[in-house]
């Protein structure tokens, strides 16, 4: 079975585009060369990565950032958009995430979003403690049972007595 990345290279070849790929196995001193060829070489319009350019990278001259999979960090999502989104970055960014309909991805976004709320602010006072109590709990509850299948269809959660 063929890889997102084989998958999107091979695509990428049968059009005539040019792409650099960024991944574990390039052996770091061979990482910069990538980097300025997508910069400077106006025929290299994709810049491939995998997790290993989520940090340490400075692409703000790039505008779209796709995301081929989800991780179920919100911080490591955040640090791929962070290469795009950044000071000097002189266009909107644009993220685009790949999901397929009816599957776990579908849900994790939810997820995502909830966790990245949390890590957001709703800190206590700066303290390690996270608040999550009543709705909240029961949104991330049925997010989390969405996502992983633990309910069945038409099963209810208990819910959590809310409080002020």
């Amino acid at each position: 079975m063929d890889s997102h990345p084989d998958i999107v290279i091979r695509r990428l070849e049968a059009r005539g585009i040019g792409y650099v790929s960024f991944h574990g196995g390039v052996p770091s001193e061979k990482r910069p060369s990538l980097v300025k060829r997508f910069r400077d070489d106006p025929g290299c319009r994709v810049f491939l990565s995998t997790d290993a350019g989520s940090t340490g990278l400075n692409l703000q001259h790039a505008s779209t950032l796709i995301n081929m999979d989800l991780p179920w960090n919100p911080a490591i999502l955040e640090q791929r958009i962070a290469r795009i989104h950044r000071m000097g970055q002189k266009r909107p960014a644009r993220i685009v995430n790949f999901v397929a309909k009816g599957t776990i991805e579908e849900g994790m976004l939810s997820v995502l979003a909830f966790k990245r709320s949390l890590s957001a602010g709703i800190l206590d006072g700066g303290t390690s403690e996270i608040s999550l109590g009543g709705s909240r709990l029961n949104r991330f509850m049925r997010d989390v049972e969405s996502v992983t299948g633990h309910m069945s269809e038409g099963e209810a959660m208990t819910p959590v007595e809310e409080t002020a």
